[in-house]
């Protein structure tokens, strides 16, 4: 039986296979009658249309990115372009994909309910197969063209189990901005994050403000995150926090979330194995985090050299 999930992961390459270098299934809308209502930009003269950007939308608040709203549509339109940008690469490269390999991994999930599905997204069997073969063509650039680019010595594998043998546990205050590029947004937030660190430095109660004034869920607790290694907190948040010593608290720190207040409370032992036992894993996510960086330079290059028209206001 077909998974809505199917539908759901019909979005963008740029997303799921930087992630995990799986094969992605993309809708892209240049051959269905829905998208000839209009287009959102334009990459090279190939259209990114309405009905693809409404189907990643989709997507993200499937994944948990909120009600649509609070969603930062440029953000996701300069994913779709980086997607386009890196299957008309793949093109360059001489990729090709065949009608047998989009068919076996379309037929692997097609069910009794896939018309049924196709009607209610309003999408042709034509439209999910051109977002198969463009995410295919994009995850084999990556794999056999970007992936055996990218080097990660041994020094580098000890340095980061050293680094990361403690984790921090932190509770934290923050007064969230729905849209950074709002400044007078992000001017009343910072103005309130002041007063509630005036009245820290006055000596209020940390939880007491948490449950009062914080905007994440943790505020239910005091603002208690626990605790956390590196790399599972945004970059800005991860470095004030492993900077404070127990007892400590942060300035004003700045992430794309908003303004936070961080206190550390506690550290303790976030790798337990020996070097030898965790330095594989070590590797794969030390291997796909320079994907991810390499990916965002070369796309950024890309740009740079293309001929990209935006029709679209967020």
């Amino acid at each position: 039986m077909l998974s809505i999930r199917i539908f759901r992961r019909l979005a963008v390459v740029f997303v799921l296979a930087c992630v995990c270098f799986a094969p992605a299934l993309n809708v892209w809308a240049e051959t269905t009658p829905a998208a000839a209502s209009g287009k959102v930009a334009d990459v090279n003269g190939a259209a990114i249309t309405q009905l693809e950007f409404d189907q990643t939308l989709r997507q993200l608040r499937g994944m948990g990115g909120g009600n649509g709203q609070q969603l930062d549509k440029l953000a996701i339109l300069d994913k779709l372009i980086a997607n386009e940008l890196l299957y008309q690469e793949s093109k360059k490269q001489g990729i090709k994909i065949t009608a047998k390999e989009v068919d076996d991994i379309l037929n692997k999930t097609k069910g009794d309910d896939f018309n049924k599905k196709l009607k209610e997204y309003k999408i042709t069997e034509e439209y999910v197969k051109s977002g198969i073969e463009k995410g295919l063509a994009v995850d084999r650039l990556i794999r056999n063209i970007y992936l055996p680019k990218i080097n990660v010595p041994e020094t580098d594998i000890k340095k980061f189990y050293e680094d990361n043998k403690t984790a921090v546990e932190a509770r934290h205050i923050l007064v969230k901005v729905e849209n950074m590029r709002n400044k007078a947004e992000k001017d009343t937030a910072l103005a309130k994050i002041k007063a509630i660190k005036a009245r820290l430095d006055k000596g209020e109660d940390f939880a007491k403000l948490a449950k009062e004034e914080s905007d994440c869920p943790s505020g239910e607790k005091g603002g208690i995150l626990g605790a956390f290694p590196r790399g599972k907190m945004v970059e800005p948040f991860e470095k004030a926090a492993f900077a404070l010593k127990i007892g400590e608290r942060s300035g004003i720190v700045e992430t794309k979330f908003g303004y936070h207040i961080i206190e550390v409370t506690g550290r303790q032992a976030a790798i337990e194995e020996p070097f030898e036992k965790v330095k594989e894993k070590i590797f794969n996510f030390l291997k796909n985090q320079r994907m991810m960086e390499f990916l965002r330079t070369k796309v950024d290059e890309m740009r740079k050299g293309a001929r990209v028209n935006i029709y679209m206001k967020n």
